[in-house]
């Protein structure tokens, strides 16, 4: 499978990043990283979209959108190999002071995280910090402003994606690192 890697940033990572993207383990796969341009940094959508431009423009099956906070494990490009429309590892954040996984279903009150799991869960939503997307997804779905009816444009992809018939998954099996500020 050949994988395209891109960065959605503000023009810095993380050095753990930088050493992933540097040193990664391929397992048999191609990969090959997008570089980004300084005038489309803000705001993020327009990163992820012009991602997704240049990922179109390519021959690749699958783009790895990773964000310049993450550490990724290190055989993360091993998840391609489940084949699904949209997957992400296991990555957590802090939200009101509580530790919880990006792994959301969506109810009538909004969105619950699922934060234990084993293997590949399917679900409504993932956090965009690091997401493996299919090609055949880019090719119909954008990556939305943020809206009133979606709280990031992370989890507006994936409900428009579910829209247009397609699966979201986390792999419990693969854990990144989500280096990010939070109130103690």
């Amino acid at each position: 499978m050949q994988v395209m890697i891109g960065v959605p940033n503000m023009g810095m990572i993380s050095s753990g990043l930088a050493s992933w993207l540097m040193t990664h383990e391929r397992f048999g796969h191609d990969t090959k990283i997008i570089p980004m341009q300084s005038s489309i940094f803000r705001p993020l959508t327009k990163n992820r979209n012009y991602i997704r431009d240049v990922f179109l423009d390519s021959g690749f099956d699958f783009c790895l959108q990773l964000d310049n906070d993450i550490i990724p494990c290190d055989n993360l490009i091993n998840m391609v190999d489940n084949d699904v429309d949209i997957c992400s590892a296991h990555l957590r954040t802090v939200k009101n002071s509580q530790l919880m996984t990006l792994c959301m279903h969506e109810r009538d009150d909004g969105y619950i995280p699922q934060n234990v799991g084993n293997g590949l869960v399917e679900c409504d939503a993932i956090g965009g910090g690091c997401m493996l997307i299919k090609r055949e997804v880019l090719e119909k779905v954008e990556f939305p402003y943020i809206t009133n009816e979606c709280a990031s444009e992370d989890f507006g992809f994936c409900k428009r994606a579910k829209e247009s018939g397609f699966k979201v998954y986390m792999d419990f099996r693969f854990k990144c690192s989500h280096y990010t500020m939070c109130y103690l």
